[in-house]
């Protein structure tokens, strides 16, 4: 065998090799994975704060759920001195609903016309504008005088403008943003607007059971609590367990749990503060975490392998030791 047979030789059985190895890590990733349950719902908010959008179907994509060229949370309302505005501060936006039209979405609220806000917007410079996001800087692109003026009415304030986060703009890069807890966001998670990560996921268990703790005649919403990904068929807080999870071709990576904030106080159906700080007040006494000030709910994902994602699709994770 001359030398040239040698490296053919070498060669093919470094890909048989490689195949071998591959096949190998595939099964036992495979055998990993366990049903936990099944997706009952997806939601996309593609303007933050405002109110969702049910769907049956969607693309994962690395910044999150998208429909179109719609991405979740790629709206954002900005103050004059560049700082976000939610529920936190302005209950009244869970009113706002949006919905997608064609090339445009419509804004609605109560006692408004509609605002139509072109999704394909061109890049000029000019209109980039600032935003802060508690400690993060990142930029977006001003979606016009119409906009501005309209949200500036519903709201009751002066200077509010909405912002688009243009695909063409940077990401804010994850594992950069300063928290008092681990955080384990890995070089390329990136997010358009959340607070945190790409994806939430939450199991309807999991509200049924903070149900369950509240005192009587108070209650919250799966919308309270603003998820993406809603599994159903496993128990309550089954999702704090799981790893990694696995719907279609899609692959997530669990990055943290989700801790809550003032802003679930407020009732997504009638835009008031809980007096009582619920459901924070009863959460606490039995979902509190050790890296986290305030209790927790769901799970913080990064997707690591994206696809089509449908609701009724299979579950699986890898779960915890």
């Amino acid at each position: 065998m001359d030398g040239g047979d040698v490296n053919v030789f070498a060669g093919i059985l470094s890909v048989s090799l490689a195949k071998y190895v591959f096949a190998w890590w595939a099964q036992r990733s495979s055998q990993n994975f366990k049903l936990v349950g099944r997706v009952s719902g997806l939601y996309l908010h593609p303007v933050k704060s405002c109110k969702g959008i049910d769907l049956l179907g969607a693309e994962c994509t690395k910044l999150g759920l998208k429909v179109g060229d719609v991405g979740d949370r790629q709206w954002m309302v900005i103050r004059k001195d560049e700082t976000f505005v939610s529920i936190r501060e302005e209950p009244s936006m869970v009113f706002i609903e949006v919905s997608i039209q064609g090339d445009c979405l419509h804004l609605d609220a109560p006692g408004m016309e509609t605002l139509k806000v072109p999704v394909h917007m061109p890049l000029n410079t000019t209109d980039v504008r600032n935003c802060i996001m508690r400690d993060m800087r990142c930029t977006g692109l001003d979606c016009g005088q119409q906009a501005a003026d309209w949200m500036n009415r519903y709201l009751k304030q002066d200077g509010m403008r909405l912002v688009y986060c243009h695909p063409s703009l940077s990401k804010r890069e994850m594992r950069t943003k300063k928290t008092y807890f681990p955080n384990r966001s890995r070089p390329g998670d990136q997010a358009l607007y959340p607070d945190f990560s790409a994806f939430l996921l939450m199991s309807e268990a999991s509200v049924k059971n903070v149900n369950s703790n509240l005192p009587e005649g108070k209650e919250v919403y799966m919308r309270t609590f603003r998820p993406n990904i809603v599994v159903s068929g496993c128990h309550a807080f089954a999702e704090d367990g799981w790893q990694r999870v696995r719907i279609g071709n899609n692959q997530f990576v669990r990055l943290k749990h989700c801790q809550r904030c003032i802003m679930t106080t407020v009732n997504p159906e009638t835009g008031i503060k809980d007096p009582d700080n619920e459901p924070l007040k009863s959460m606490s006494k039995y979902r509190q975490h050790p890296d986290f000030r305030t209790p927790v709910l769901g799970i913080n994902l990064a997707a690591d392998v994206c696809g089509p994602i449908s609701v009724g699709d299979p579950v699986y994770a890898v779960l915890s030791d």
